[in-house]
């Protein structure tokens, strides 16, 4: 292999990197955030931004519509915006794109809708079957993949708006689109305008003297009109759609990628999903949370296999969550890409997490994550992984049947796609590649030597997936193939009709049993398969006995490439292959030999070099003179264990509010943000600003005697009421007079996660219906529906209170022990008792308005609109705790300055014992201790309670801290509770002796949460960013004192535990060792 391969490997040219999935909704789009935001990717191995938008839950015909930009989507401000962020772009070498998600879809408002509406006769037409007639039926809000000149419109009506505004820069600036969820809002039976002319020119015969076939069975020929009429549909919408948008990227020397509907596991989307998907110079697909989907992984790479296509495109990760680490991420690329990808496009970036309120399908993998900048190890690790997976070709030796037909014939043709999957899965287990491929490459390939020749494969087995419908060329080939020496395995049904004549066709039974003569074998089952291909010795690669492996063979100009991932170190893997094995490492781009193999008669047995969490990229080249791979066997192991020095390194920059609002110029640092609160009836580990504002009985089977409900003058967790034999007991109902119910911020009007909004509403009733999260959406309570909720309020003098309910008003509710039913209810001086009686599942809110109301605007953000507002009367549920003291105990950072919180009541702290006194900030409730501690010690507020604000509500802000320098145990800083929501960085320090400073020395961090950066005496020993958690620092070692130093950052996770997201994620943080 040419050594310029090797160089540019270790140096990738402009194009691998990562494309970055930017989604711009949230806020206000600004130049001074968008150039801070490029000013944060720079030096990223980023190729790519691409502009998306997400979508509400409300109108569209597919989705709902796209949420709302400032500037307005496709306004003259909004294409200035672009012509600036894109200038910005192009001058770090990246380039720009905008996703058609949500906008080319009918329905949406965009230029899918303008396009029907220009031109209506691009309109979808479908056949329908009713009264034993067949109809055709236009449909409104659709466009016709099949239609005349459909493609044009499209390229013109979309990107020719970019070729408008940005004349002569697609191709340039603008150098790839991406196309996300297509849909025309029509498929299946598809009709257009001269279709009975197209298909009696293209099969032969009239089809409408036959059409109801496609519908009922009409003897033999039905199963031949329908591989016909269908095979016409896909050609007409290749020809006049997918390939026009492929001939238009390619003119201008663009990347046109995909993500599409079932990702190749639905056959027939789009009519047939692998023909019409290779009209993507980037055919690819998604792979949410950090999953591995072989299919969809298969399909997408097999058509850039067999069609020449350079790029497979990998949509990865949403919705991994906020605790998606570095090494989950690592773990999974490494996957996909070893199944078949060669370009990361990482979902997603956000403009904007608006005060920890704003995502869709989290994380953020770019600068919003603690970790960011050791990303840049990460990507330029994938950066190299999608360069070297570019060159030459693919190899494997089998080829799996994509099993369209039998779909086009019949549902019971799912017995041919589940064989074809299952089939795959087990071939891949037990160390056997291959390619799907579909019926129109059989066609196009050489047979040469008993083998399907095709773009560079070389395939020596076919396998036929139970396909009891087929196409009859195509067996005309198969048969040819099998005679010239090929292996044809045929799993289950034999092929029994065709679009030669349909069932019962002597012509195609006669091939089927040649084909059987020659070297087709019949397998009863997927397993079979696998040990007919293994008997007959076709083995590229051969795995330990138990592993799992991940692995793609390539040949780089005459050169054996392999990849191979999570197979154990020590063990022993075959390869088919011969020359001098050497090592390619993707962080650093170096080449090692490798010393234990064995060379065998037909390949090599090689010694596995690295851990099973690492990645092997052997490359077998005589040519090359590499350096071996050093042996760990008599290193020095240095494990992190004990205590460090550590400093604290935040990164949550909130100069924009991303992280809380109101914005300020600063980073979150340490604090509390739950503490363990003790009273004399309460001990309860409990968040700040939620406290008890209702006791809450129920759900009851039925209802309670509520006579004595309604009497009750005081309520705690020991009252409690019997039915039907069974005890039931109240219960504090906690939210915050800001933010609500914790963790249950209302309906988001949109889907994957919040869109920061804050709902009214907190009283929930009844359980969440879990796959409604979004649309906060409840259910009773395994039929038990009746609840009963019992607070106070307070009046320094007698007046009448407004009831104001939500959607759902309390089904009977006292006031002062008498039912009643008024808006305006009289109110006496002192407490108030209020009980109510709710019979429904749902979100409402209950209060009581003041009757000197005034008109109120609620300014604060993110907040309910009865925060601080004046206009109603605050619940008070344990009135007999005013005046009483409330402890709030919790754990400080180390290396402790001051502490500085927000306190409803008259507060008092002791820190390890010790009275500390408190300076309070004038006209506020703010107070700020000065204490310092190297460790994490003890610390405890003490509140004289006010009224109505008992518990954690007397605390309504985090308590922060100022850190210096400090002492810390290894292991898991989150248990420290001022730590425990703290995402960022940690300096770890610390001095040692070498005894030996010749010896080989390993640090062994044992685990880390997320990544490390470790110094020795000054100088940067190396950046660990996934397992194995060791690092040889031999080369820095001196005699004597020896000074190491390492920066850890973790996961988002911490930061947006307190938020009421539904990604949350392990808080575990820190050399866990």
């Amino acid at each position: 292999m040419d050594k310029q391969i090797y160089e540019t490997f270790r140096k990738p040219p402009e194009g691998y990197g990562e494309v970055a999935f930017f989604w711009w909704n949230g806020d206000k789009l600004t130049k001074e955030k968008l150039g801070w935001i490029l000013e944060q990717l720079d030096g990223y191995a980023i190729s790519g931004i691409q502009i998306n938008y997400a979508h509400s839950n409300l109108g569209g015909a597919v989705y709902g519509l796209t949420l709302p930009s400032d500037p307005p989507l496709f306004t003259t401000d909004w294409w200035e915006l672009v012509a600036w962020f894109s200038e910005q772009c192009k001058k770090r070498g990246i380039s720009v794109s905008l996703s058609d998600y949500t906008l080319g879809t009918p329905g949406q408002g965009w230029f899918a809708d303008e396009m029907i509406q220009k031109y209506p006769e691009l309109k979808g037409q479908i056949l329908v079957y009713e009264n034993d007639k067949v109809e055709i039926k236009t449909v409104n809000k659709s466009y016709n993949p099949i239609a005349k000149g459909v493609g044009e419109v499209y390229a013109k009506v979309f990107w020719g708006k970019f070729e408008t505004y940005f004349p002569n820069e697609c191709g340039k600036t603008f150098n790839f689109f991406f196309s996300d969820e297509l849909s025309f809002n029509v498929s299946g039976n598809l009709w257009c305008d001269d279709f009975e002319e197209q298909f009696k020119k293209r099969k032969g015969y009239d089809l409408m003297p036959l059409i109801k076939g496609i519908f009922v069975d009409i003897g033999d020929i039905t199963s031949k009109v329908r591989l016909d009429y269908y095979d016409v549909i896909v050609q007409l919408s290749e020809e006049r759609y997918f390939r026009k948008l492929y001939q238009w990227h390619e003119e201008r020397g663009m990347i046109f990628g995909c993500d599409h509907g079932g990702r190749g596991r639905d056959v027939r989307e789009f009519g047939d999903y692998f023909r019409t998907m290779k009209w993507y110079q980037g055919p690819g697909c998604d792979q949410p949370k950090l999953y591995g989907d072989l299919i969809k992984n298969k399909v997408a790479s097999s058509i850039s296999h067999l069609y020449e296509r350079p790029r497979t495109w990998l949509e990865g990760f949403y919705s991994s969550g906020w605790g998606t680490s570095t090494a989950d991420l690592l773990d999974a690329v490494y996957r996909n890409f070893v199944m078949g990808h060669n370009l990361l496009s990482l979902h997603g970036m956000y403009y904007t997490t608006y005060g920890s309120m704003w995502e869709w399908a989290p994380p953020c993998n770019h600068h919003h994550m603690p970790y960011w900048k050791h990303m840049k190890e990460f990507l330029q690790c994938t950066e190299r992984l999608s360069y070297l997976l570019s060159q030459g070709k693919h190899k494997c030796d089998v080829a799996v049947l994509y099993p369209v037909a039998p779909l086009e014939v019949g549902p019971e043709g799912q017995d041919a796609v589940d064989t074809a999957f299952e089939t795959a899965e087990m071939l891949y287990a037990q160390g056997i590649d291959f390619d799907f491929m579909d019926f129109e490459s059989i066609l196009r390939c050489d047979i040469q030597n008993g083998k399907l020749c095709i773009a560079g494969e070389q395939y020596k087995v076919l396998i036929l997936p139970s396909m009891r419908a087929v196409r009859f060329s195509m067996m005309e080939q198969i048969l040819r193939f099998a005679e010239t020496g090929g292996i044809v395995i045929n799993i289950g049904d034999k092929p029994v009709m065709s679009d030669r004549a349909g069932a019962n066709d002597e012509v195609l039974n006669d091939i089927v049993n040649r084909l059987f003569l020659n070297n087709a074998y019949q397998a009863d089952t997927c397993g079979d398969a696998a040990e007919i291909i293994k008997r007959l010795g076709i083995i590229d690669f051969i795995a330990p006995k138990g592993a799992v492996p991940y692995f793609q063979h390539r040949i780089v100009e005459d050169t054996d490439i392999y990849f191979v991932y999570h197979i154990p170190k020590g063990e022993k893997c075959f390869f088919k292959a011969k020359g001098k094995p050497h090592l390619l490492d993707p962080f650093t781009g170096q080449i090692n030999a490798i010393q234990e193999y064995t060379q065998k008669e037909d390949g090599t047995l090689i010694t596995m070099p690295l851990e099973q969490t690492e990645l092997h990229i052997i490359v077998f080249d005589d040519t090359l003179a590499a350096e071996p791979i050093k042996s760990d066997e008599e290193a020095i192991i240095w494990k992190a264990e004990g205590l460090w020095e550590c400093e604290l390194q935040p990164t949550l920059d909130n100069r924009y509010g991303d992280y809380r609002l109101p914005a300020f110029d600063g980073f979150i640092g340490a604090e509390a943000r739950r503490t363990m609160v003790v009273s004399d009836d309460m001990s309860v580990r409990a968040t700040n600003s939620y406290g008890p504002y209702f006791y809450r009985l129920g759900a009851l089977p039925s209802a309670a005697d509520e006579r004595i409900l309604a009497s009750l003058q005081t309520v705690n967790e020991q009252t409690k009421v019997e039915i039907n034999g069974k005890e039931y007991s109240f219960s504090p109902y906690r939210y915050s007079l800001r933010y609500g119910v914790e963790n249950r911020a209302g309906n988001q009007k949109s889907f994957h996660g919040l869109k920061g909004i804050l709902s009214d509403d907190f009283i929930l009733l009844g359980k969440m219906i879990e796959p409604e999260w979004h649309y906060d959406k409840y259910e009773p309570e395994e039929e038990e529906n009746i609840y009963y909720f019992w607070t106070t309020v307070y009046c320094s003098q007698a007046c009448t209170g407004r009831v104001v309910t939500g959607d759902i008003a309390p089904a009977k509710m006292w006031i002062n022990h008498h039912e009643t039913t008024a808006e305006n209810v009289p109110l006496q001086k002192g407490t108030n008792y209020i009980l109510l009686k709710y019979d429904r599942a749902g979100r409402t809110h209950f209060m009581i308005q003041k009757q000197d109301a005034k008109p109120f605007i609620q300014t604060a953000p993110l907040s309910m609109y009865w925060y601080h507002n004046p206009n109603y009367f605050v619940f008070d549920a344990q009135p007999d705790h005013a005046g009483k003291q409330c402890t709030y105990r919790f754990t400080t950072p180390p290396g402790m300055k001051s502490i500085t919180f927000s306190a409803i009541g008259k507060p008092s702290l002791t820190v390890n014992g010790e009275a500390v006194p408190l300076q309070k900030k004038e006209d506020t409730n703010q107070y700020t201790a000065e204490y310092e501690s190297v460790e994490s010690v003890t610390a405890e507020l003490r509140i004289i309670q006010e009224r109505g604000y008992y518990g954690a509500s007397a605390l309504p802000e985090p308590i922060r801290f100022k850190c210096g320098k400090g002492i810390i145990p290894i292991g898991d800083w989150s248990t420290i509770d001022s730590l425990e929501c703290y995402s960022g960085g940690m300096w770890y320090r610390k001095t040692f002796r070498a005894v030996n400073a010749e010896q080989k020395v390993i640090l062994d961090l044992g685990t880390v949460v997320s990544t490390a950066e470790v110094y020795v005496n000054g100088h940067l020993a190396g950046i660990k960013i996934a397992p194995p958690w060791k690092l040889d620092i031999s080369q820095y070692i001196v005699p004597g004192e020896n000074r190491i130093e390492i920066l850890v950052f973790n996961t988002a996770a911490n930061q947006f535990d307190t938020s009421p997201t539904f990604y949350k994620g392990s808080l575990k943080s820190g050399i866990l060792g």
